[in-house]
């Protein structure tokens, strides 16, 4: 039968299967529920496997309404999602939220929309000079799209995340005067996803730590993804010291710290 010809009563129609444009998944097996569960109780949360599911199911939903993607397992999402939500049941009020390296802003939304579910509102701060994907040109390397303002402004509205939500600063996170735009806002919970060089995730960390409150987490992407070896080094080093984050977990591409002073 041709694409131009109506299927009949008869007929035997052939459904296309659609397979995902990027290498990640968008499932959970048995083995990483398990995991996400046992990560949950280490940072004092208390969550079930329809609990997981049920963030699982509501990322997915989310990033259909989006243009662009999620770059990312929804695993490490989920991941980001516990910690929100453990910084919310510490504290009982709206979560102030940071990602370094935003994409499309999709990340960033589900991570809003499960905090402003928790405690009726939560704040953005996305850090993202929104010229392209890690020096590849101003497209998104998988679905052609540019990465703009534009994309992520658009992704916000469909998403019902009003703008005093959020603040988009259209700059390198490593500026200093990018920093000092942040100014004095303290984060419950920073998402490093920016420069993937040592130099540019030292320099994420060096800023932005500090703006996180007693308690809260750092989470940073791409650990032992065996793509990025400068992100490895630094967080090997990180889990070495006796800085000012202990190192929780490390699970998936995700590395997992918390605020300790």
């Amino acid at each position: 039968m041709s694409l131009s010809e109506a299927p009949t009563a008869t007929s035997n129609v052939l459904v296309p299967v659609l397979r995902r444009a990027d290498p990640f998944s968008r499932g959970l097996t048995d083995d990483q529920e398990k995991q996400l569960l046992e990560f949950a109780g280490r940072i004092g949360l208390s969550a079930s496997k329809s609990h997981v599911r049920s963030m699982g199911h509501r990322a997915i939903a989310i990033e259909g309404r989006c243009v662009g993607r999620l770059a990312g397992d929804l695993v490490d999402l989920v991941l980001r999602g516990l910690c929100v939500r453990a910084a919310f049941e510490r504290l009982q009020r709206p979560i102030e939220i940071l990602e370094i390296g935003t994409l499309f802003g999709v990340n960033a939304i589900i991570l809003h929309d499960l905090a402003r579910s928790l405690a009726g509102s939560a704040k953005l701060t996305l850090i993202d000079p929104l010229e392209g994907y890690y020096g590849r040109g101003n497209r998104d390397v998988v679905t052609g799209l540019p990465i703009s303002v534009e994309n992520v402004r658009f992704n916000l509205r469909s998403n019902f995340v009003c703008d005093g939500d959020v603040e988009l600063i259209a700059r390198s996170s490593i500026d200093p005067a990018t920093a000092e735009l942040v100014g004095s806002k303290q984060f419950d919970f920073a998402f490093i996803d920016g420069d993937h060089s040592y130099a540019g995730i030292a320099a994420d960390w060096k800023f932005y730590t500090p703006r996180v409150a007693s308690g809260g987490f750092i989470v940073i992407d791409n650990y032992r993804d065996g793509v990025y070896p400068d992100v490895d080094r630094f967080v090997d080093e990180q889990i070495a010291s006796t800085g000012c984050a202990r190192f929780i977990a490390n699970f998936a591409r995700t590395a997992v710290f918390q605020r300790t002073a």
